[in-house]
């Protein structure tokens, strides 16, 4: 296959991807309200001169840029940091191991021994 037909594949098999993904998610599942989700993606604003795409996000930016509050490089790990343990303890996981282990030991001493 040439070059171009993979290309057309790839495009192909995402599209495909990406209505079966919409299909799934959201209020009203299905092929209809995908389109209609991305119709209203791209539709122009109003109130603005480019496409809607992120129109939420861009607002909730400029409200915060608004507000005056520049924040800084704390607040940026403030923000990284998880509220809650995120992590496996690593005593979790090895726990289990060393209490087989020493049920092996114990079991192959004994068996030795008889």
């Amino acid at each position: 296959m040439t070059p171009l037909a993979w290309i057309v594949v790839a495009f192909v098999t995402a599209i495909v991807m990406m209505v079966i993904a919409g299909s799934t998610t959201g209020a009203r599942p299905g092929v209809r309200q995908f389109v209609t989700d991305l119709r209203d993606g791209a539709r122009r604003a109003p109130d603005a001169r480019g496409i809607r795409l992120l129109a939420d996000t861009r607002r909730e930016l400029q409200a915060a840029a608004e507000t005056g509050d520049d924040g800084g490089v704390a607040d940026i790990f403030r923000l990284g940091q998880p509220t809650d343990r995120a992590y496996v303890d690593p005593g979790e996981l090895t726990a289990p191991f060393a209490r087989a282990t020493r049920r092996t030991m114990r079991t192959v001493a004994r068996r030795i021994r008889a």
